[in-house]
């Protein structure tokens, strides 16, 4: 969980202390993560969850802002 953190932070995107502290996947990191879906999958992959697809994107994303 805290690659996932860092990874988002490294996109600019505030993670809670509480969920960031204590490594959490709590509400704040899950509705990150649909909007990241939701800005580059159709509307049916917006889960929230970090699947194989969603985990090259933020790697991906995170390599291009370099």
């Amino acid at each position: 969980m805290r690659e996932l953190h860092d990874e988002l932070e490294r996109l600019e995107v505030f993670i809670p202390p509480a969920e960031r502290n204590n490594a959490l996947f709590g509400p704040v990191t899950k509705k990150i993560i649909m909007n990241l879906q939701r800005s580059r999958f159709s509307e049916q992959r917006v889960t929230g969850i970090v699947d194989q697809a969603t985990a090259n994107l933020i790697s991906s994303e995170v390599r291009f802002r370099k």
